[in-house]
């Protein structure tokens, strides 16, 4: 990651972003709020919040604008059935991406979610930030019709781990998480060592992260491996977003 094309101006508002982002956690409204600071860091036609339960089939969405009559329903049908990024996260990506780097402009214009989700809307062309969600492919996407700069999506890297973090930390989508069936039980301090899992952080580099011990750390993933019936933490990550399996 180039940090030297991003301007002082820029880092501003990236500073500004991360502490908007954090403060949402609190709030009765987290999409909303962090469409608000996403929205004043990268301009967009608009910005969606989508989370899909594997083990259910149930999909929950929020939008910065309103699509026309149905638009709700095809995004959450063709997401799953179109949509390249989904299948990435599913798999595991954890990294801010655009859209453009997994599909080409003229191969998504052939598809019914160009025509019946992004082009209703003004877009076409997107930043995808996934989300760690046990059980979930989750994730923000920013839209609009004109391609990302390098600079944006510089922001858009920088951004993706503080938004997974506050995340996990906000009581309103945990409380929305709660609410899908055949959930089980991970406790918000197991989330945030589940986050630096993936992050690819060791126990003792997370014990310093999150002021605790390191023999805790090992207890909390031993709780983690027993919740979602894996031997390995290489086989929770994957489990966390295999297709229709519970964890």
């Amino acid at each position: 990651m180039n940090l030297a094309i991003l301007r002082s101006r820029e880092l501003k508002a990236y500073s500004e972003a991360v502490e908007r982002i954090h403060a949402a956690s609190d709030t009765k409204d987290f999409s909303q709020s962090v469409f608000s600071a996403l929205a004043e860091l990268i301009p967009a036609s608009f910005i969606t919040s989508d989370a899909y339960h594997l083990a259910s089939g149930i999909s929950r969405h929020a939008s910065s604008r309103q699509g026309p009559r149905g638009w709700a329903e095809r995004l959450s049908e063709l997401v799953e059935k179109e949509h390249p990024a989904y299948f990435a996260i599913r798999d595991g990506l954890r990294e801010p991406l655009r859209l453009d780097d997994l599909i080409s402009q003229r191969r998504l214009r052939r598809l019914a979610l160009y025509h019946d989700v992004f082009r209703p809307l003004n877009g076409g062309h997107q930043i995808v930030l996934p989300l760690v969600a046990p059980g979930f492919v989750a994730g923000f996407t920013i839209n609009r019709d004109t391609p990302f700069t390098e600079e944006e999506m510089c922001l858009a890297r920088l951004l993706g781990p503080h938004l997974a973090l506050a995340h996990l930390h906000s009581r309103s989508e945990m409380e929305a998480c709660r609410g899908f069936p055949d959930e089980r039980t991970v406790t918000p301090r197991e989330r945030e060592v589940l986050h630096w899992i993936g992050q690819g952080k060791r126990d003792a580099e997370i014990a310093l992260i999150l002021g605790i011990a390191r023999r805790t750390v090992s207890k909390h993933v031993e709780h983690i491996l027993a919740k979602l019936g894996c031997e390995t933490r290489t086989a929770a990550l994957s489990a966390l977003n295999e297709h229709r399996r519970e964890v």
